[in-house]
């Protein structure tokens, strides 16, 4: 993440600084807890031996863990915090037992914007966490459980703060001038639960902009949540994406947030959602790119399947090779993307 972007968004805007600041510690802060205690009880029976050392391949066998480059992601994470060490990624070390009154005192000082967001994705995680070390592939994306969490976590500050701004980085506003004031097209690609779309939905009612929105996504469970919540209360059009494509050169502004590290070829993504576009279209939303910063949710979206965050070279690169300019707020991970003419 670029200093000079982060001391420009703390001068431009103090609190939305305060916000991403109390974000990011929180997440590697809470997520080093949710690991503490999906391994409490195999690293706490290495208390039971003499030296509270063991061998790493004879702790994998005895735990049934397969994937030993997670395990010492994982274990790396509990080594800074001064539970474990590991030497020459042959032994594990205990240093001190995994106590749960220490990482209730721990969870304290998580900030609630994260909470928020995450805590109820906490059990889950842990249970994908002893899944992904014993090899077992990731649930669907639209399982029960986690469709149902997926709705608690997009309803929060966490995701509502980054939706705002990117609404506001795309100044849909002049798009709706250029277009003679004529509705603007809009999909919500990768929608969820619909609460993003009523979030844009409420952003274009408030700016007066004239407008047509839909929204799609490839979770059934999720558009079912959305046909409940949303769409039987406002005029908005959802799809799934798996049943039906958006049309080509149909649209004046697609939205999409934190989807384009889900697929195995985002270039391909974007090259589909360019050509849903007008010419003078504009893809837009927000995108995270990777940092140690961000390496705590980075790890926390590969365990629920993603295929995680993106250098920020490399997502350059997925518009690059669609022939489209695109500008990147790294404080906020907004972007705004456009067919180069």
């Amino acid at each position: 993440m670029s200093l000079f972007k982060i001391l420009g968004l703390a001068i431009r805007d103090p609190a939305r600084f305060k916000v991403l600041i109390d974000a990011i510690k929180g997440t590697q802060l809470y997520a080093n807890i949710v690991v503490a205690r999906a391994l409490q009880a195999q690293l706490n029976k290495v208390a039971e031996l003499s030296e509270k050392k063991i061998a790493l391949e004879e702790f994998m066998q005895q735990n049934n863990f397969r994937n030993k480059s997670l395990l010492l992601e994982l274990l790396a994470l509990l080594e800074k915090d001064g539970f474990v060490k590991i030497k020459k990624d042959d032994f594990v070390i205990l240093k001190k037992q995994i106590v749960e009154e220490e990482l209730k005192k721990r969870e304290k000082k998580v900030a609630p914007i994260v909470l928020d967001a995450f805590e109820a994705f906490g059990d889950y995680t842990e249970r994908a966490l002893i899944e992904r070390l014993e090899g077992v592939p990731p649930a669907s994306f639209d399982s029960n459980e986690l469709r149902v969490l997926w709705n608690v976590a997009l309803r929060g500050d966490f995701y509502t703060i980054q939706r705002r701004d990117a609404l506001n980085f795309a100044q849909l506003d002049k798009l709706a001038k250029r277009n003679q004031n004529q509705p603007i097209r809009i999909l919500d690609f990768g929608c969820g639960s619909g609460e993003g779309t009523i979030q844009i939905l409420t952003f274009l009612r408030e700016k007066n902009i004239p407008h047509n929105l839909e929204a799609c996504d490839i979770s059934e469970g999720l558009l079912e949540i959305a046909a409940e919540d949303e769409a039987l209360e406002e005029d908005i059009y959802f799809f799934n994406y798996k049943e039906r494509k958006p049309k080509e050169g149909y649209y004046d502004a697609i939205f999409i947030s934190q989807v384009l590290h889900w697929p195995d070829d985002p270039v391909q993504m974007v090259s589909d959602l360019k050509s849903y576009l007008k010419e003078n279209g504009i893809l837009f939303g927000v995108q995270s790119t990777f940092s140690k910063r961000l390496y705590q949710i980075d790890l926390f979206i590969r365990l629920l399947g993603a295929k995680g965050f993106p250098e920020e070279k490399e997502f350059y690169r997925w518009f690059e090779e669609n022939d489209m300019n695109v500008r990147f707020d790294p404080a906020t991970y907004t972007f705004l993307a456009t067919k180069k003419k």
